[in-house]
């Protein structure tokens, strides 16, 4: 198998495994103690309850909904973040392992990696410019970034640092991440073919783009040399313009 294909596959089933496992672990908490998953999850989320999503469960009937009710402020409890899952009445729901913004990322990913080898071929190296990345972090910069200023003002300064208080809602961390996640894979994915796809082809786009450079470049270092050809001097050091000047006056004389 070629090395961009095996590149292109330990992406797909990285995240494929990781995806999947973030869906599995609260369908398999309704049978016994994921405490250990979840803890595993731990290093990439802060995994707070208020912001994930859950898996709920009534008389055997599945679904997915917010684990606690959004539009309320910051949620500083630290049972937040440890809560595993939620009791209401009959129902019962047991959270994600990461954020809903996490959730969307990472899903956004796989989902663009299934899209990735009808759009580019999985051997191309170069890259998208970076303004679209950019671009695409705009959101998740501004709706993560105001409520992290909430979170630092609020437990450590008072709440009277900033003169307002945000709180996202888990449909707008899906969004944001989602959007991020989607991006980066265009960038991710290129990455790996160039770190292990092994030697680039000739026929990548960045290769005949350098190619057609440097022969363009080459083409212009040419072009004085032809202009001067007639004016290269001599091996005696007289130009081709004073041997001329030498034979017109020999005439005269």
């Amino acid at each position: 198998m070629d090395k961009a294909k095996i590149a292109y596959a330990g992406y797909m089933l990285f995240f494929l495994f990781f995806a999947g496992s973030m869906i599995l672990v609260p369908f398999l908490a309704f049978q016994k103690d994921m405490g250990f998953a979840y803890d595993a999850f731990a290093p990439t989320c802060h995994q707070k309850l208020s912001r994930s999503l859950c898996v709920f469960n009534e008389n055997e009937s599945f679904w997915i909904d917010d684990c606690t009710a959004q539009g309320g402020g910051y949620v500083s409890d630290l049972n937040d973040r440890r809560g595993i899952g939620v009791v209401n009445g009959d129902v019962t729901g047991y959270k994600m392992p990461v954020c809903s913004r996490d959730f969307g990322i990472y899903f956004a990913m796989l989902l663009a990696g299934a899209v990735y080898p009808f759009v580019r071929r999985l051997e191309s190296r170069s890259m998208y410019p970076a303004a679209y990345l950019i671009l695409a972090m705009v959101p998740i910069a501004v709706d993560g970034g105001l409520q992290l200023l909430t979170e630092i003002d609020k437990p450590l300064l008072g709440g009277n640092a900033i003169p307002f208080e945000y709180e996202s809602t888990n449909m707008m961390r899906l969004l944001t991440g989602a959007a991020a996640g989607f991006a980066a894979s265009f960038y991710a994915i290129p990455i790996l073919v160039n770190i292990f796809g092994g030697p680039a082809e000739g026929n990548d786009e960045m290769d005949a783009y350098l190619k057609a450079r440097k022969a363009r470049h080459a083409e212009r270092e040419q072009e004085p040399d032809k202009a001067d050809a007639g004016e290269m001097p001599e091996p005696g050091g007289k130009s081709g313009l004073k041997k001329a000047a030498h034979k017109k006056n020999a005439r005269m004389g």
